[in-house]
């Protein structure tokens, strides 16, 4: 998905504006989950999100991620690290 796109369905679906977030190379956060929706696209890099019911998903350059508020899960950027444009939507 090209990031203008992305602006647009953000704004779309009522998320804020997206924040740039930089995470270096092998980068984990453990089991969390947060009070509202988010919807990632990856510009660089590479994401891994893997949920507490086991569901893991991958992303890299170019790819949509979508998780809903309330979801345990945690993160792991890859070996060179990720560049994402997060929004966020409070439900």
């Amino acid at each position: 998905m090209q990031e203008s796109s992305f602006r647009a369905r953000l704004a779309e679906q009522g998320y804020d504006e997206p924040e740039l977030i930089e995470r270096a190379p092998g980068v984990h956060n453990p089991d969390h989950s947060h009070d509202f929706d988010v919807a990632a696209l990856v510009l660089d890099g590479e994401l891994v999100v893997t949920t507490a019911a086991g569901e893991t998903t991958t992303c890299r350059a170019g790819d949509l991620f979508e998780l809903a508020g309330g979801i345990v899960h945690s993160e792991r950027y890859g070996e060179r690290g990720a560049r994402v444009l997060v929004g966020r939507r409070v439900r």
